[in-house]
This record gives structure tokens, C-alpha cells and sequence, in this order.
């Protein structure tokens, strides 16, 4: 609104002047208005307010909340790090959380982004050594994150475009002295819709929240760059979808939202989908939506006792709310986080290090002879001044030159710094595994070769060699795969395994799928790893796509081996549109005239040359009821699995015997985990 609308009097007048001066608005000005007065002026919680919030209602909610975050906590080797919450209306949910993360060992600083004063005035009251911020740039910047957002997106502001017989046009808000109305604008938007509403019918509504989008893309880049979670609760759909979900609540009562702009809460269903889909663009990973009931189901609520489940009542209950018996009765076991793509974070430089004692700076060529040789196994040492690294005698070198003839005489008693490296590599015990990796890829290669001195804080701490050096970061390389593959970033073998543990736990019925390539091998002998890689990753990408995060679990356990874990009930067809996407798309990865032809000449796994038909997709699926398997024995896991391999080939119609070696080499990796 202009400077003149903004100037003094009720908010529907400066609106009303607003929209007399510039013509209709937006209704995401409106609404932005609206409610930005509406939380500025008022506690709107509570029976004396305009509506209640779960946290508000039993402090269950929190404390299942702060455990939420107290293990992603934990599983992420309890690194320092902040609380932030956005939006946290009375602080009742942070008390009761932060209460619980307290009893997991979790006591974080607490930051809140809150604009209205009266709420931070209420919130003082329930944390009282928080701290304040108006937006995400205030929150600090030095350590992770973990993020609660409850109820917090529905309040921003939304644009409505509306399908009319001249297309899509936007929503707006007009006035007729302080009475407003919503119109539909002249302003074309058919560019900006997805396709598959283009041809909704008349009358149709779009909802987008441009301000939601901002907010989680700026969240998200902060996680990014410092670590950490967020968890989102609100009331929303999977979207973007078609419907028209605003609304205003004033006095527990919905209410006209073109009424008394500012005295009631204008909300609209949030679309997740759309939220999602920000995160991943900024590289984050993102799980759901799934349902509030199913989630605090998940996280235990129905093992809560007494009171806080329910109050005293003078006649007994008959039977439960029909909408909470359905949700405790589902089996249903949602798909969780897996572990970070991270490696052991108390893993530094240090523990590796050799402790070989120094040479002094005035040492001599022929006191370093002796020292190596005294010790057949010393690589190398470093020559040290006031405790600080000066250069580095590496064994080799030194006696190619000790050995040569009258070195003795002329060099023995001369500085070894003579033919030592003066510019030696020096990394602090302190780096970690990411350090590493660029001291591996970098271009100076020496130290593979000559080692390197690793220091503290400056001083001489020991030596390193190149090849423990290359052999620490492999295994810690390899560990983190077992967690997430490398390539695909798709949960490995650990978390399958303990996925499949949860499911047979929770007598939840599934069906276990094993996707394998057909004829992968000769298409990557063929064109080489790099397009392998590409056709790997396209077949991660097509069942994730297919799959509904909520309850599908999709794990990478290597090569170009997939298993999923459906609880969908129509998994049937999206394996089957997976597999026709998939072949569909991994024809563009072959050349023309293989595309030609429909295959290509490679060599078998006898050496042979061959004709091969291009790569498609194959999946075997195992329906897996109550009581197939016990869920509390490793033998049981690896038996499911093996039987979902063998299905596979069944399916195929392949003899089991073709591929025993290489079920028996899975199945080495599947009891490695044990």
C-alpha cells in the first residue's frame, strides 16, 4: 500500500484509501495486511482468543516434538547446535519440547522469529532465556539448526488464480467504502500454470504462496550451509492441487474473510508438495507430508498414560473417536529420515597421526643417517625450530643422496635442511574427513609419495603418510555408504535393514520389491562408467518418482541393485508405470545407431563379442504378511531378502543356479551390517 494509505486511522480505512488510490489489490496484500495487523495487537490463542493450537491442548504434542528432534539429534552424533522456532505463539510448544529434549542430554540456546509483541511477551514467560529475531536473517549462523515451524505457513499470505473463459485470471480485492469484495482481475496467468490444470474446469481455483516458497528456500540454505532439521506441521495437502482453502476464524467460529480485515486469523491450507519441492531445489533432503495422527502415532502418543490422554469424564467413554481408533489401529509404519549422508564427525586428522620425534633444526645429515638407520620402518621426520615445523626429511630421498659417493664427507656434518623439503605439506590434527578429500584431489601429490607433518595448533604433533591417509578416508568412505549411497544419496543397507525391522515389528503387510537392470553390465563395459553412472542415477530418480515417500521406502543397496518396500496399496501400478518411464527414458542414453539397431555389440562375461538389447528395467515383488518373518532376528531380515531376490528371478523366469554368486555376494553385504 502506499505511504498515504499507511498513514494513520483503522486498518479497513487505509486499506479502503489504498485500493481508492491504486485500484484493487492483491489478495495476498490484502491477507498480508490483514494479518500482520491481526498478530500484532492480540493473543489469539486460548478460549479467550480465536482458535487453539495442538500444543495448547496437551503438552503431549511438544514433548513428542522436542523427542523428535532429540534423536535426529542423536543420530547425528550430537553435534552443538541451536533451537528455532518460527512463529512459536504462546511458547507453549517450545517449554514442552525443549523439557524433553533436556531428559535425551539436548539443551540447546533457543531462538524464536516473532514479530508480535504481545507474543513475546507471552513467550518470555515460558522460556525465559530465549532470544528474538524478526525474520531468518537474525537466527545465528555458527552451529546446525533444528527448526520447528507449527502452524506457521498457513498464516502467510496466498494468491488465488481463478479459471475463467478467458483463462486464468488472478484474484482481487475491491472496495465500496470500507466493504470488500473479491473480484477477478484482467492480468493473463496461463503461462504460469502447471499443465495438468491448463483445462480445469470455469470457476476453478489455484492457490500459490509466493512469501512460503521464499521462507523455506532461505531456511533451506541455511540448513545447507550450517546442518541441521527442520520439521513442518500444519494443515496442508501434498499439491499443488485445485481449491479454493481460505478461510477466518474469529471466536472459535469461522467467519467472512473480506470482513473486519485484521480482527480475525485468515489462513489457508498449505501446499507441501510446492515446500518440498523448494527444499530439494536448494539440495536438501525432504520427507513426507504424512498425517499428524499417523506421525505422533509413530513417535509413540498412544503409549501416553492417564490425564494427559484423557480427562476424567462422569460416564465412561463407549468407544474411541472413530477418527483416532483409525489412525492407533493402522498398521501403517511411516518412512523415516535416514541417517545423515555423514561420516564420523569425531574423526580427525589427529588419530592417525604417527608420533615420530623430531629432528632439531641444527641437526645434521649424520644424525638423521642414524636415526633411519636405527628404524627400517621410519617414512620420514620432520625437522622442527621453537616446536614449529621447518621442513621434512623424507627417507627415501635422503638416502638416495646419503649413499652416493663421498656424501658422507662432504655433507655429513652439514644441515640436513640442505637437501630436505623446506615447503613440506602441514595439516592440522584437527581437520576432518571433508579436508581430507581435498587434500586427496588436490594437485600436489607428494605427499603420497614423501608423507606430510600434522601440527596443533601450530606446533609439531607427529607425521602422516600418504597411505594411511588414503586408506583412513577410503573406509570412512565406505561406512558412509553402507548409511547412503554415494551416487544416488538413497538410503544402503542400514537403513533397509532397519526399515524392514519396524515393518515386521509393527505386523504392518508390505510387499518387498528387488529392481535390477537388465543387460546393464554390457551397456557399461560399452560406453564407460560415467554413462553407467548416469543410467543408475536415472533409475533412482524414476522410482523415488514413483514411489509415495509416506509409507514407500526405496534404498540403494549398489551397483545397479534397488529394493523398495511398498506399503501403497496400489504398488502394483506404479511399478509398473516406474518400469515403463524407466525404459522409456534409458533409450536416450544409447547412442543412434543403437537406437537404430536396439541393442549392441559388447563382450560377454566370457569374454565374448554379443549382441545386446538395450538396458530395461526388471523388479520381482514378494507380498510379506503378518507373521511371515520375526521381526526381532537378523536371520529373518536376510532370509526376507533373500527372498525377494529370488522372487525376482522367478519372475524372470530365470534359474535361480544363473545367479547364486551374485545373490550370495548381496547377501555378504546384507550380514555385514550385523
Amino acid at each position: 500500500m502506499t505511504e498515504q494509505a499507511n498513514s494513520e486511522g483503522p486498518l479497513p480505512e487505509r486499506i479502503a484509501r489504498a485500493i481508492t488510490l491504486a485500484g484493487p489489490i492483491p489478495l495476498s496484500q490484502f491477507m498480508g495486511a490483514a494479518n500482520t495487523h491481526y498478530y500484532a495487537t492480540r493473543d489469539p490463542l486460548g478460549t479467550r482468543g480465536d482458535f487453539t493450537t495442538a500444543p495448547e491442548i496437551s503438552q503431549m504434542f511438544g514433548e513428542l516434538v522436542g523427542l523428535a528432534l532429540a534423536d535426529l539429534w542423536d543420530r547425528a552424533d550430537r553435534p552443538d547446535c541451536h533451537y528455532v522456532e518460527l512463529g512459536p505463539g504462546r511458547g507453549t510448544l517450545a517449554s514442552d519440547a525443549l523439557r524433553a529434549m533436556r531428559s535425551a542430554g539436548l539443551t540447546p540456546p533457543v531462538h524464536f522469529v516473532e514479530n508480535s509483541p504481545m507474543l513475546r511477551a507471552e513467550q518470555a514467560k515460558q522460556v525465559p532465556h530465549a532470544e528474538w529475531s524478526l525474520d531468518l536473517i537474525g537466527i545465528p549462523d555458527d552451529k546446525p539448526l533444528l527448526v520447528v515451524a507449527n502452524e506457521f505457513f498457513d498464516a502467510l499470505p496466498i494468491r488465488q488464480l481463478v479459471k475463467t473463459p478467458q483463462g486464468w485470471r488472478e484474484r482481487l480485492v475491491a472496495c465500496q467504502d470500507t466493504l470488500f469484495l473479491p473480484i477477478i482481475g484482467n492480468t493473463i496467468f496461463d503461462p504460469i500454470i502447471p499443465p495438468q490444470f491448463r483445462a480445469a474446469p470455469d470457476g476453478s481455483i489455484l492457490e500459490t504462496s509466493p512469501p512460503s516458497v521464499a521462507i523455506l528456500r532461505a531456511l533451506a540454505a541455511r540448513l545447507l550451509e550450517q546442518g541441521g532439521a527442520a520439521i513442518v506441521i500444519d494443515y496442508g495437502y501434498a499439491g499443488p492441487a485445485i481449491g479454493d482453502t481460505l478461510q477466518a476464524v474469529r471466536g472459535h467460529a469461522y467467519v467472512n474473510p473480506f470482513e473486519d480485515p485484521g480482527e480475525a486469523d485468515l489462513t489457508a491450507h498449505v501446499d507441501f508438495g510446492t515446500l518440498i519441492e523448494a527444499a530439494r531445489v536448494e539440495g536438501l533432503e525432504a520427507y513426507g507430508p504424512v498425517s499428524q495422527g499417523a506421525w505422533l502415532r509413530d513417535l509413540g502418543i498412544e503409549l501416553g498414560q492417564g490425564y494427559l490422554l484423557g480427562r476424567p469424564q462422569p460416564e465412561l467413554a463407549s468407544a474411541l473417536l472413530p477418527e483416532a481408533r483409525e489412525v492407533i489401529l493402522s498398521r501403517q509404519i511411516a518412512v523415516l529420515p535416514s541417517r545423515p549422508r555423514q561420516v564420523r564427525k569425531d574423526f580427525t586428522l589427529g588419530t592417525i597421526a604417527h608420533a615420530v620425534p623430531p629432528l632439531p633444526a641444527d641437526a645434521t645429515h649424520q644424525q638423521a643417517a642414524r636415526r633411519f638407520l636405527a628404524d627400517e620402518q621410519l617414512r620420514a621426520m620432520a625437522v622442527v625450530q621453537d616446536g614449529r615445523p621447518i621442513g621434512l626429511v623424507n627417507r627415501q630421498v635422503f638416502l638416495n643422496h646419503y649413499s652416493k659417493p663421498y656424501f658422507k664427507e662432504l655433507y655429513g656434518q652439514r644441515s640436513c635442511l640442505l637437501f630436505a623439503n623446506t615447503e613440506p605439506l602441514v595439516l592440522d590434527a584437527a581437520i576432518g574427513l571433508d579436508q581430507l578429500t581435498d587434500v586427496l584431489t588436490s594437485e600436489d601429490q607428494r605427499y603420497l609419495s614423501e608423507g606430510f607433518v600434522v601440527t596443533r595448533d601450530g606446533l609439531y604433533h607427529g607425521m602422516g603418510t600418504g597411505e594411511r591417509l588414503v586408506r583412513a578416508v577410503t573406509e570412512l568412505r565406505i561406512e558412509a555408504a553402507r548409511h547412503a549411497n554415494p551416487l544416488t544419496f538413497l538410503p544402503g543397507n542400514i537403513p533397509l535393514t532397519l526399515h524392514i525391522g519396524r515393518l515386521l515389528q509393527g505386523g504392518a503387510p508390505f510387499v518387498a520389491c528387488y529392481a535390477d537392470l537388465n543387460h546393464f553390465k554390457p551397456f557399461n563395459d560399452h560406453y564407460g562408467y560415467w554413462r553407467g553412472d548416469e543410467m543408475i542415477c536415472l533409475l533412482a530418480r524414476t522410482l523415488v518418482a514413483h514411489a509415495d515417500a509416506r509409507c514407500d521406502f526405496v534404498g540403494h543397496v549398489g551397483g545397479d541393485d534397488f529394493v523398495l518396500l511398498f506399503q501403497s496399496e496400489d504398488w502394483h501400478e506404479r511399478i509398473q508405470r516406474a518400469v515403463a518411464e524407466f525404459n522409456r527414458e534409458a533409450v536416450s542414453l544409447f547412442d543412434d545407431q543403437a537406437r537404430t539397431r536396439g541393442g549392441i555389440e559388447a563382450e560377454d562375461r566370457h569374454g565374448v563379442m554379443r549382441f545386446f538389447p538395450l538396458t530395461t528395467l526388471s523388479v520381482g515383488a514378494l507380498r510379506v504378511q503378518p507373521g511371515d518373518f520375526q521381526p526381532d532376528t537378523h536371520d529373518d531380515k536376510v532370509e526376507l531378502l533373500v527372498s525377494v531376490h529370488l522372487t525376482y528371478r522367478r519372475a524372470l523366469s530365470l534359474l535361480v543356479l544363473m545367479s547364486w554368486l551374485r545373490l550370495m555376494k548381496y547377501l555378504r553385504t546384507v550380514k555385514s551390517i550385523g
